[in-house]
């Protein structure tokens, strides 16, 4: 935020919006927002006692010269205030914000779900009665004014008898919710190049060896831990889509079909597949994943049999027979199976 300026009118949503809004648990999203440096609002509960003072072992210069808050400002309307992105975590698992740094002052406004955010400097700055008296020439105000930059906000003795909250008493920046969705997303994002133990053939195009890399990566602790517990499952689908998206996008040899039904081949999503009815060998088992769901082996010998010309394999009526016989549902998924294994 530039210290000159208040921001107006800035949108808010609350920290349970965002939760359900992004799909990821408070832990994720508090430790996303906390590395991002996004911005915390807390509206206490009760009224809170802000005040305006010089950093505690500040060093004074020159221009320092005036006492903490000279102009006496007007700070009543105050009902928040935004923490310092080392408080966020702090402050949103203990639900308390008796250790919290007030950074920013905020005024709220109910009815439009908005805010009013200002510095020191910048409501010393903005006040009416300030800017007549600037513009009349009052060069002193103007130092008085200056003074704010080095000024920061504190919580007035015993103002901190009741600190208790609740994550209705929390909100975001909306602006700010793509930051931290992005920066969740990318410190998710997979490694292609690591594919376990999946052995590479001729007949393992790009498309699989990618649907490999995932589902190996779905399987790290770290991202099982996020991905399966921390995100629903219309969430989980999202982030699996996306970087089959961002990865593919734009590319030959690839339907929509195929990525959109991927997060269920990856994910092993009710996919309830026989393989003994295709007649799959433990060799071809063997040359996939440890622990490979059925349908990613499947995906693997049919690609296999498709490469060595087996007829059955080579149109699409008669392989969704088979995927039929193996017990795969009719519709989008089938044609995706399709789409992968004859990828380039």
């Amino acid at each position: 935020m530039d210290l000159n300026f208040t921001q107006h009118g800035e949108k808010i949503i609350s920290v349970k919006e965002a939760i359900k809004h992004l799909g990821f648990k408070l832990d994720v999203l508090a430790s996303a927002a906390s590395e991002t440096y996004s911005s915390l609002i807390v509206i206490p509960p009760n009224k809170i006692f802000l005040a305006i003072r010089y950093p505690k072992d500040y060093q004074r210069g020159i221009f320092d010269r005036q006492k903490k808050d000279s102009l006496s400002l007007n700070l009543e309307k105050i009902n928040g205030f935004i923490t310092s992105p080392e408080d966020i975590e702090k402050t949103l698992h203990s639900l308390n914000w008796s250790t919290s740094k007030p950074i920013k002052a905020v005024r709220t406004d109910p009815k439009s779900n908005s805010a009013i955010i200002s510095t020191p400097y910048s409501m010393a700055h903005e006040e009416k009665f300030h800017q007549k008296k600037i513009q009349h020439g009052d060069s002193s105000l103007l130092d008085l004014i200056r003074s704010y930059k080095n000024q920061e906000f504190y919580f007035k003795k015993g103002a901190l008898k009741n600190t208790k909250i609740t994550l209705n008493n929390c909100f975001f920046i909306e602006s700010e919710i793509q930051k931290i969705k992005s920066h969740i997303y990318a410190s998710l994002e997979p490694n292609f190049e690591d594919i376990s133990d999946y052995q590479i053939n001729e007949w393992s195009n790009s498309l699989i060896i990618d649907i490999n890399a995932i589902y190996h990566h779905l399987q790290k602790d770290s991202i099982k831990e996020i991905i399966s517990s921390k995100t629903t499952n219309s969430d989980k689908k999202k982030i699996i889509t996306a970087w089959f998206g961002e990865r593919w996008a734009g590319r030959k040899g690839v339907t929509k079909a195929s990525l959109d039904q991927a997060h269920k081949i990856v994910g092993n999503e009710n996919v309830k597949i026989n393989l003994n009815t295709l007649g799959v060998t433990g060799e071809d088992i063997k040359r996939n994943q440890a622990g490979a769901p059925d349908i990613l082996i499947l995906i693997d010998v049919a690609a296999e049999r498709r490469n060595k010309k087996i007829q059955d394999y080579l149109g699409s009526d008669k392989f969704h027979d088979e995927l039929i016989k193996a017990g795969v549902e009719p519709g989008d998924l089938r044609q995706a199976i399709y789409s992968i294994i004859k990828g380039k």
